[in-house]
């Protein structure tokens, strides 16, 4: 036979039941909070860090100028501070358009290039949290077409390519070899912006560089921001090596010194 509870016991029960929901009910508000808060809080650093990339990305251009190693500097702050957090290079790659070895690239060749060995500033950036595994996976998107050389970029490449071999660092910059070279360079990464394989183009230089001596050449010339490539390949700086102060007639001191002479550097 079922007993039925006394009122005050049945009283009691309910207001447990009562007060456990409400307890569920204030977390998963807290927890809608603590999601939308973060959801926040990450799409404000992806605004930040996007915005740094751009700034450092415009002035490509003036390489080594004050505002180029400003901008450089302001984004390696915002990654090193990411990287602190936990973010891995992909995930910050995905926010500004790169891969995370072109991330990686970026932030050690600003400090062997600056040879800047002081402690950034911390930023503000959320702590990263792994997506929940057994998410559904992202929709492919449709592959990118591969591009196309046309006839007279061909005969471009063909006509620039042995000549863009010949110049070096002591070529003058005023000078139609060093010029050539640079339209020879602009163009490959022309190309390989309209995704056309490095085969293709180097095919089309007819035997004058390989796709290892274009990866090379692209990756001093853009920086490697957009093609992964090594931290030891210096970015292309164009200076002109006649107007250093060392130089003598187109020589260094060092190699106008007789053998067993030590050569004295230039104040």
């Amino acid at each position: 036979m079922d007993h039925e509870l006394t009122s005050p016991v049945k009283d009691a029960v309910d207001t447990a039941e009562t007060e456990t929901e409400t307890v569920d009910v204030d977390n998963t508000n807290q927890a809608k909070d603590d999601a939308k808060a973060r959801t926040e809080a990450v799409a404000d650093a992806k605004k930040r860090i996007s915005a740094a990339y751009r700034k450092f990305n415009a002035q490509k251009d003036h390489f080594d100028t004050p505002k180029h190693l400003a901008s450089w500097r302001d984004l390696v702050t915002i990654i090193e501070s990411a990287r602190a957090q936990g973010w891995p290079f992909n995930a910050l790659g995905e926010m500004i358009g790169l891969s995370g070895e072109g991330v990686r690239v970026t932030s050690l060749r600003y400090r062997s290039h600056t040879d800047d060995e002081t402690e950034l500033p911390v930023v503000d950036f959320p702590v990263y949290q792994r997506p929940p595994r057994g998410k559904s996976p992202k929709p492919k998107t449709a592959a990118r077409p591969v591009g196309v050389i046309s006839p007279e970029e061909a005969e471009a490449l063909k006509a620039l390519g042995p000549i863009a071999k010949l110049a070096k660092g002591s070529t003058p910059l005023e000078s139609d070899i060093r010029k050539k070279s640079e339209a020879f360079s602009k163009l490959v990464m022309e190309l390989k912006d309209r995704n056309i394989k490095w085969a293709d183009i180097a095919d089309a230089t007819e035997g004058s560089h390989t796709v290892a001596g274009l990866r090379m050449r692209v990756a001093r010339h853009d920086h490697g921001d957009r093609w992964s490539v090594p931290p030891s390949i210096r970015a292309y700086r164009r200076v002109n090596i006649h107007d250093h102060p060392d130089r003598v007639d187109g020589k260094t001191e060092a190699q106008t010194t007789p053998k067993g002479a030590k050569a004295t550097t230039a104040k």
